[in-house]
């Protein structure tokens, strides 16, 4: 499919793409959402909403051709149009942050998206230094960053996953890593050990589980993924709001340049890493 080059307005910044990450998100686009949504999904779409690459011409203040730079672009939302699987694209400075120094622009593209969700789901859980956070999936893209964003924020953390990535989640900093093919989470949380917040990933019955291993004011923040049941988001978000059982929150993930620039100053620093599975696919000449 051939586009033309994008022009600029505003703010924007002609990135010339090196890199684009691929995400769940791009494979559910590509079946098409569910039912009705089917219907709002941009005709003509290119996916993609990660990418790296190099400013070729900018209408902005704070970035100039040359510059290496990283975003979450809005590609990834199946009603907008124009994504990040191309060439070239006109992105809001809004939504950019400078690539760590020594970084490769594969390792970069699969940074925004995984990141930013693992920072807006901490946000919105609020918890405060010392307490109880239980990650779900901890080894997954999302999981790995949530595990290393809690720690920098000082809380504890334990972390499900499967046996072989219970090393690699130590190594992220989880203060405890519970093997869910040896020991159900849920036994992680008896004798009164509950955790004051719980992030998931997963939903379904992992989502129905966690919720039983929280106090009854602790906060459960899900990533929005399609296992999840609306009549049971509606109802526990009431509970929540009506005092009745723990706080339910749900994070669908939106560009913001200045939390990316957050975590590319942790990656500078050494303080957080990213570890990014990679595939090449050259654009045809």
């Amino acid at each position: 499919m051939n586009h033309p080059k994008p022009g600029l307005s505003g703010a924007n910044v002609l990135v010339r793409i090196y890199a684009a990450g691929i995400n769940p998100v791009d494979l559910q686009t590509r079946e098409g959402p569910p039912g009705p949504l089917k219907l709002l999904v941009a005709k003509h779409k290119v996916l993609g909403g990660d990418l790296a690459g190099v400013v070729e011409s900018s209408r902005s203040s704070k970035f100039k051709p040359g510059d290496k730079v990283l975003a979450l672009t809005k590609g990834f939302q199946f009603w907008t149009r124009v994504g990040c699987y191309a060439e070239y694209m006109a992105v809001p400075e809004t939504h950019l942050a400078a690539m760590p120094s020594g970084m490769g622009f594969e390792d970069a593209a699969g940074v925004p998206l995984t990141a930013l969700t693992a920072w807006q789901a901490l946000d919105k859980a609020a918890l405060k230094p010392g307490q109880r956070l239980l990650v779900q999936a901890g080894s997954g893209g999302v999981g790995m960053w949530v595990v290393q964003l809690a720690k920098q924020r000082s809380l504890h953390v334990t972390a499900t996953c499967s046996t072989p990535n219970v090393g690699f989640v130590k190594e992220l900093g989880a203060d405890d890593v519970i093997d869910y093919t040896q020991q159900s989470f849920t036994e992680a949380c008896t004798g009164g050990r509950k955790f004051d917040g719980v992030i998931d990933s997963m939903g379904g019955q992992v989502e129905t589980d966690s919720l039983r291993c929280l106090s009854f004011r602790g906060v459960f923040i899900g990533i929005l993924n399609k296992r999840m049941s609306p009549m049971a988001l509606i109802h526990r978000s009431i509970k929540g709001l009506l005092g009745c059982g723990p706080r339910y929150g749900l994070i669908a993930v939106a560009p913001n340049g200045q939390q990316l620039r957050s975590v590319c100053e942790l990656m500078s620093s050494g303080h957080v890493r990213s570890l990014t599975d990679k595939a090449r696919l050259a654009f045809a000449s």
